[in-house]
């Protein structure tokens, strides 16, 4: 039986004490011979033969990232051996310099996790975030958060509620991504905001949506 062995390289990459992870795309999961479950990614990838594991490295970040980073020391090895395949993942620290995060195909989201984060329970550290913004704010009046590289999280009196919810607000971020097109020094009076959500929302409410 023909046996195969390839090195791979990951970056661990921190920014502002956070670090970068990636959500793999439903196609690349299962495009995968080695890992169809994992769902969740650092930036790197397989070396070409002849290329230093530094050059591999800085290679994959700009293809999945766009990201320019400071390479540090390997944190770690990690053997992926299924059938005949042996696969040795070395897994550098490595520091933000420069850009913003542009994903390839292989992902459809990304997060800035704290250690916390990272080390927690992903929808529990998610729902924190989102009871975090709400303090001192009525979930009633305002029945739906964007979390950033997430969809809309939404809710209501029952499931139809909280999809139309989740419509509008889609809706609402069309219009305002088109608004931003047009004019990206837009911005909206904050007396304005509050006289809009004054007159449908609280005691003195007089718009007809008591």
């Amino acid at each position: 039986m023909k046996r195969d062995f390839a090195v791979a390289v990951k970056a661990v990459i921190i920014k502002e004490n956070k670090a970068l992870v990636l959500c793999r795309s439903k196609h690349e999961m299962e495009c995968s011979y080695m890992n169809s479950h994992q769902k969740w990614d650092l930036p790197g990838g397989g070396l070409h033969f002849f290329e230093k594991a530094e050059e591999g490295l800085r290679r994959e970040i700009r293809e999945e990232t766009d990201l320019h980073v400071s390479i540090g020391s390997p944190l770690s090895l990690f053997d992926a051996i299924k059938h005949h395949i042996h696969l040795c993942i070395f897994t550098y620290a490595c520091t933000w310099t420069g850009g913003e995060v542009r994903l390839s195909p292989e992902h459809e989201a990304f997060f800035w996790m704290t250690k916390e984060e990272v080390e927690g329970a992903y929808e529990l550290e998610t729902g924190n975030v989102i009871v975090k913004r709400f303090e001192g704010l009525n979930p009633v009046h305002t029945p739906g958060v964007l979390v950033k590289n997430h969809g809309p999280f939404s809710w209501g009196k029952d499931a139809h509620e909280a999809v139309h919810n989740a419509v509008v607000m889609e809706q609402v971020a069309k219009m305002a991504s088109i608004a931003y097109a047009v004019n990206p020094n837009l911005t909206m009076n904050p007396l304005l905001i509050e006289k809009h959500f004054s007159r449908k929302h609280g005691p003195n409410a007089y718009y007809g949506q008591k």
